[in-house]
């Protein structure tokens, strides 16, 4: 859907595209290099959450600056501390976060570990919760 909707606006807007050291999930390219790269995840805990961040980044080379990492929370019934424990983790890792008010969102600046760029990252989270969709084997 999240692909669907980007064709809409941009003429290449790609899913599982071979990037650098990796598949990213979405890709806008511009101008020989990305406009948009963005990785989406289920919310499986802080850790694995900062470990998708990291993924994130080995998809980059060094004119990528800005990604996207997209949370999708389909096992916690409490909503709210999933975007506790994402506040959380952005402010222990990331060098600027600023949260949108009333929304599942931040814009931040995390220093990319390989080589010390700063990384504009934008993290939404979106709530697919249902009793059902938690009784279903995790994959």
């Amino acid at each position: 859907m999240i692909l669907g909707l980007l064709n809409s606006h941009y003429e290449n807007a790609t899913g599982e595209t071979f990037r650098n050291r990796g598949k990213t999930d979405i890709y806008i390219p511009y101008e020989n290099h990305a406009a948009y790269i963005a990785e989406c995840k289920v919310w499986r805990g802080k850790s694995a959450f900062l470990k998708a961040v990291e993924q994130l980044f080995s998809y980059t080379t060094w004119r990528d600056t800005k990604v996207s990492v997209i949370i999708f929370n389909k096992h916690v019934a409490d909503y709210q501390k999933v975007i506790r424990e994402i506040g959380n983790a952005l402010d222990e890792r990331a060098a600027q976060v600023a949260r949108s008010p009333q929304s599942a969102q931040w814009s931040c600046l995390i220093q990319n570990s390989e080589d010390g760029r700063l990384m504009h990252t934008t993290v939404q989270a979106f709530n697919l919760y249902s009793p059902e969709s938690s009784k279903r084997k995790r994959t």
